[in-house]
């Protein structure tokens, strides 16, 4: 494909979990390991259509869907999550080369996050990733979680950056929707948007590596859209 306009970027604002931490998986076997102590359960498309939500607004979504009541959802699941997190959570693959390669291009980086902020400072400092990030937005700093525009309108406003001048980087439909919504170019990440662009997304990139480099100016091959 062609470079992206508006490319190169001032700053990119990456979302988290599903896209530099390879942490949905863990999302939902800590779901379904809550509700299965429930007698409950939930299937994985079902949970797919409430990605990249704030925990505080996934277990109000959930509550009526599974017949529990979202305070004995909550903490069981906070419990089995955080223990998943300790032992097997890694980087999505290229997430450090990705960050180092917009770095040395004197690139500016946000992090636009749902997660709480005890998360993600965890997760910044498991994975080695906190020294890239001018700014940082978690869920409890904003009203309104994805898909509202206000993640996104935050971490601009942190960055004191106009959001023509900058790109995001999402792997959910919500977190696209949020990004573009705050006027950000949107670069969505495959395999979570292989089937298509989601709404407001300019491209689809196979990795993150790519998303770095389209983001800078160059070309995405086989795998962009």
């Amino acid at each position: 494909m062609p470079s992206l306009p508006g490319a190169p970027f001032d700053a990119v604002v990456f979302d988290l979990d599903g896209t530099l931490a390879d942490s949905e998986g863990l999302h939902l076997r800590a779901t379904q390991e809550q509700l299965a102590n429930l007698d409950s359960s939930l299937s994985e498309v079902d949970y797919a259509g409430m990605a990249g939500m704030r925990v505080e607004d996934f277990v109000r979504a959930l509550a009526p869907i599974v017949g529990h009541p979202p305070e004995a959802l909550h903490a069981g699941r906070e419990e089995i999550f955080w223990r998943l997190v300790r032992a097997e959570l890694t980087a999505m693959p290229g997430a450090q080369a990705a960050l180092q390669l917009l770095t040395d291009a004197g690139v500016e980086l946000a992090l636009a996050t749902s997660g709480t902020r005890a998360y993600v400072q965890h997760v910044l400092e498991a994975l080695e990733l906190r020294s890239y990030f001018a700014a940082v937005v978690c869920g409890e700093d904003v009203v309104h979680g994805k898909p509202d525009p206000e993640t996104y309108q935050l971490a601009l406003r942190r960055l004191g950056r106009p959001a023509q001048r900058c790109a995001a980087v999402e792997d959910t439909a919500r977190g696209v929707a949020s990004a573009a919504g705050a006027g950000l170019t949107v670069l969505a990440l495959a395999p979570a948007a292989a089937a298509a662009a989601p709404a407001g997304a300019a491209a689809v990139v196979p990795d993150l590596l790519s998303a770095a480099r389209l983001a800078l100016g160059g070309e995405v091959g086989d795998g962009g859209r």
